[in-house]
């Protein structure tokens, strides 16, 4: 059986009508957890249902992130019904059409060494977000830093895949993943909080001979979630994504010192200019 862990952040009613939709449209998914990120009261698990699906919602306590968020909830369903499949998945998700769970989990059954499926996840401009681009560490590492510079484009991946199969990574906005092989590995990489998790987890199952499998014959559409507008929080979302692909180039790819270095020198160019541009704009 398999369970869906949804890591939810002051948007509990949306997270709640996101398991009614998967109650209508996916069929043989019965078990689900909620980790409420904005609670600051640790609490057991609670038992509630939700269209006659079996949910538990959990809170550390404090806003965790996305991986210490997603293994809590894992370890709750793996305690609860230790299930044989994990869905990680966001609450801004929609469905145009039912998802079959069990075209999802073909995969799985057909090579045992695929230790995570991703379906087609379409934006609402109708861009395919999956598989995730194949960047190298240094472009992940200078991205930020390279994007300000002409021609547009400059950091460029290999050609995106189109087609089912085997892949670098693919997008944690609804990741399916073999709960076996996800403990193997320690589950999410809990020093980061956002940013990057794909491609850490990845990194993970390589070292024990899985992998990630892109599987186009399911589709969902991804809404995104809240854009932040205002340059505190982008200021904020730019430094955890740079501290998590610092990180990740740091622990998973055996980066230099001296690459890590230029890379904050980079990083603090970028943050600069952006706040000399805000404040050009906010006095005009």
């Amino acid at each position: 059986m398999v369970s869906m862990i949804i890591v939810d952040y002051k948007s509990m009613d949306k997270t709640i009508e996101y398991i009614k939709d998967c109650a209508w449209n996916i069929e043989g998914l019965d078990h689900f957890v909620i980790v409420d990120n904005a609670s600051e009261v640790p609490f057991e698990p609670k038992r509630t249902s939700v269209e006659g699906k079996e949910v538990y919602i959990v809170s550390s306590g404090e806003n965790d992130g996305y991986a210490k968020g997603n293994n809590l909830g894992a370890k709750t369903a793996k305690d609860i019904w230790n299930d044989d499949y994990y869905i990680f998945s966001n609450n801004d998700l929609k469905f145009q059409k039912l998802f079959f769970l069990d075209e999802l989990l073909r995969p799985f059954n057909d090579d045992s060494n695929i230790a995570v499926v991703g379906p087609k996840v379409i934006g609402l401009s109708g861009d395919n977000q999956n598989p995730l681009p194949d960047l190298t560490w240094k472009q992940m590492l200078f991205g930020h830093f390279l994007s300000l510079l002409p021609p547009k484009g400059m950091v460029k991946s290999s050609p995106l895949q189109t087609t089912k199969g085997r892949t670098k990574a693919v997008v944690g906005a609804f990741l399916c993943v073999d709960s076996k092989a996800f403990w193997d590995v320690g589950g999410f990489d809990e020093n980061t909080f956002l940013f990057v998790e794909e491609m850490i987890l990845s990194k993970r199952f390589e070292k024990i001979g899985k992998y990630m499998y892109y599987n186009d014959t399911v589709e969902i559409i991804h809404e995104h979630g809240t854009t932040v507008k205002n340059t505190v929080g982008i200021i904020k979302s730019l430094k955890v994504d740079f501290d998590s692909r610092y990180y990740y180039a740091k622990e998973y790819c055996n980066a230099g010192k001296e690459w890590l270095i230029l890379s904050k020198v980079n990083f603090h160019i970028v943050m600069a200019l952006f706040r000399l541009k805000k404040s050009i704009k906010g006095n005009r």
